[in-house]
């Protein structure tokens, strides 16, 4: 079972046993107890976007009697560490990193993301969830075309889809 599928059973089993016993009344501190054992292994950004995808289960409920126990829970986490931004490439270390990048032992869809995103200065996130439907002519490199969508429809901030048909 992968760490995510973990996390995501040990939720469940909790979720469970709430709406078991009390209709659907997870306290805040079930919630908490979850998120601490995340942050115990070390994972906080793994513990912070559980604890969005907590409170998107409770925000895009039908049930009216549900509420969210999570608003308050953010502050009691420990902080994230700071986000360290790699220097961009010179001119003179685009050759090399191309070459290193090719000689690389990573999976080929990683290389083929990584330059997907150098020669099309697309972000990172477009490349991650762009489909094959939008990309035309690859069979001509002259011609190839990739159409990015302006807002796909199952992109919000918080990474979960909205849409309800």
């Amino acid at each position: 079972m992968t760490p995510s599928g973990r996390l995501y059973w040990r939720f469940q089993s909790r979720f469970d046993k709430a709406q078991k016993t009390l209709a659907l009344g997870v306290r805040r501190s079930d919630v908490l107890a979850t998120l601490r054992k995340v942050e115990e292994r070390g994972a906080l950004e793994t513990a912070y976007r559980l604890l969005q995808y907590i409170s998107a289960v409770f925000r895009f409920s039908d049930d009216d009697s549900i509420s969210d126990p999570t608003p308050m829970l953010k502050s009691r986490l420990k902080p994230r560490p700071p986000v360290k931004h790699f220097k961009a490439l010179r001119a003179a270390q685009i050759g090399p990193f191309l070459n290193a990048l090719d000689a690389s032992t990573c999976e080929t869809e990683t290389r083929w993301a990584m330059l997907l995103t150098i020669l099309t200065a697309a972000r990172t996130m477009e490349v991650i969830g762009a489909r094959w439907e939008e990309f035309e002519d690859l069979k001509y490199p002259g011609r190839a075309l990739w159409r990015v969508p302006a807002a796909p429809d199952c992109w919000t901030p918080s990474g979960i889809s909205t849409d309800r048909r």
